[in-house]
């Protein structure tokens, strides 16, 4: 009994689903309105968040990825962007807000947006994300 037991965790823990640090490319959408989310790198218990896709925002040099995540009043994101010049590569992180940490909040997923500073604007490169 206890090999079955052993067994099945080993299956269970081999089929969990894992972060990727694999880049792959995000569909281009236009902007679209909803929830703002601003960059926290204070967040507590980060975890890794797949952006959907992502707006251009040229001039500008930034862009709008989005993405679902519960509550602004209660989680919050960090975005990381490394640049070349054919890429963009964007590393989302979610996680509760650090003066938040105490309260009680609902697991209620909304749309939303998070714009991410970038040294130039995207123009021809590709949109990645690691998540």
């Amino acid at each position: 009994m206890l090999r079955v037991v052993a067994a099945g965790l080993a299956l269970a823990v081999g089929l969990a689903p894992t972060a990727s640090a694999d880049a792959t490319p995000l569909p281009e959408v236009p902007v679209s309105a909803g929830t703002t989310f601003v960059d926290d790198p204070a967040i507590i218990d980060p975890h890794p968040l797949a952006a959907e896709s992502w707006s251009r925002l040229d001039p500008e040099p930034a862009v709008a990825l989005n993405i679902s995540l519960g509550s602004p009043d209660c989680y919050g994101v960090h975005a990381t962007a490394v640049e070349t010049d054919q890429t963009v590569t964007v590393t989302l992180t979610a996680g509760r807000r650090s003066d938040r940490e105490r309260m009680v909040c609902t697991m209620m997923i909304m749309p939303g947006t998070i714009v991410v500073p970038l040294a130039n604007p995207v123009g021809g490169r590709a949109v990645l994300t690691t998540a």
